[in-house]
């Protein structure tokens, strides 16, 4: 509701993955052991849901640029830094929880792939948060109520 009115912000009522189609929500069993899948997964299905990979969800905004990318979905980073990458070098800047207690290995995979793309970013860690900002930006980050020094 916070960007409903403003125009330059798109939301996506979707899963992000790798690619786009249906994928399932999984009870593995236990309060903390959901997990999302294809129709391949083992557990009980508790709901299907819509995914978007980001070169569908930027190719449908028709942007040729994203200004900052704020991913927050708990190690599925791993998948959607794994294939289908065209939209890579339309991103300026990345934050991210660093996943790889979600998803092993998940930051080195995302560095892996950015580094294929022959672009440099300034990489910061700003509390919990990644921030890589593509190199040759005017951007800087500034400390806020202590949260960056």
């Amino acid at each position: 509701m916070n960007f409903k009115s403003d125009d330059k912000t798109h939301l996506l009522n979707k899963a992000l993955w790798k690619t786009s189609g249906e994928l399932f929500l999984y009870d593995g069993g236990g309060s903390q052991s959901f997990y999302v899948g294809n129709s391949d997964g083992k557990g009980v299905v508790v709901e299907r849901i819509q995914a978007a990979s980001l070169n569908d969800a930027i190719a449908n905004w028709q942007m040729d640029e994203v200004d900052i990318l704020k991913l927050d979905v708990e190690g599925a980073e791993k998948e959607i830094f794994s294939e289908n990458l065209e939209w890579l070098p339309r991103v300026n800047c990345f934050i991210f929880e660093v996943p790889d207690s979600d998803a092993p290995f998940a930051t080195q995979q995302i560095y892996n792939q950015l580094n294929k793309t022959g672009l440099k970013y300034k990489s910061h860690i700003c509390s919990e948060c990644l921030v890589l900002i593509k190199e040759g930006l005017p951007w800087e980050l500034i400390k806020v109520n202590g949260f960056y020094s």
